[in-house]
């Protein structure tokens, strides 16, 4: 799409436009001001009604009753409109049962919607290593031991500087030349460790720079858990 130049008619002025919002008709004013001041009337002129608010007479569309939120708690009694206790014998259904066809009706209704059916419930087939997103077992203990442990051993070793581009404090994360996915007897391994920063890091795992955008990745647990800063204790 593509904008197009027209001259004011009222003050002569150069403006581009987009035909499709004129519904394909030529520009002839480059502001509302100018089409006022040409001695035009908008075509809707006369045509809207208005009324006062219900509560402080502000002057409304005619559609409306209040003219905000405030006049309208106050002039409506809302405890009227709220949900009323129906437990114990103020429930219609006090002291009765469901017959034994009803029962069965709402137990197909349940099967029927496997979401409801199997809500709270294990399923085998979508359990464990059968489901789709199974990473391998970890945890977030594990994660969190790790933290706890075998991190701020690394960042010490390396001294706090990302083992990639030289950079030293910032956001650092402890990366796993060896995936914590793949190699599981190396996960608390010291030497399977570096020290990278977050850019290095989002690099090396998917093969390009962290966007603009992004100003926290890969903080694991968060700095409220684990400090990620250099100097923080």
């Amino acid at each position: 799409m593509t904008k197009e130049l027209a001259t004011c008619k009222q003050c002569g002025k150069e403006f581009s436009y987009y035909r499709s919002t004129l519904r394909g008709k030529d520009g002839q004013y480059c502001s509302r001001k100018c089409f006022l001041s040409s001695g035009k009337e908008p075509w809707n002129k006369g045509m809207i009604e208005y009324k006062k608010c219900l509560c402080c007479g502000k002057k409304i569309r005619s559609w409306r009753k209040y003219c905000s939120k405030k006049c309208h708690y106050e002039m409506v009694d809302m405890s009227e409109r709220l949900p009323k206790d129906v437990s114990g014998k103020d429930n219609p259904f006090f002291g009765k049962k469901h017959t034994q066809e009803s029962k069965e009706k709402m137990s197909l209704a349940q099967k029927s919607n496997p979401t409801r059916f199997w809500l709270n419930k294990k399923r085998p087939e979508m359990s464990g290593s059968n489901h789709p997103n199974w990473n391998g077992g970890t945890s977030n203990m594990e994660r969190g031991l790790f933290y706890q442990t075998v991190r701020k051993r690394v960042l010490e070793r390396d001294d706090y500087t990302c083992q990639l581009c030289g950079k030293r404090g910032g956001k650092l994360h402890v990366d796993h030349i060896q995936s914590w996915k793949d190699f599981v007897d190396q996960r608390f391994n010291i030497d399977n460790c570096r020290t990278l920063c977050m850019n290095c890091h989002y690099k090396l795992t998917f093969g390009r720079e962290i966007p603009a955008n992004v100003k926290s990745w890969g903080m694991g647990f968060g700095k409220a858990h684990f400090p990620l800063e250099l100097g923080e204790n």
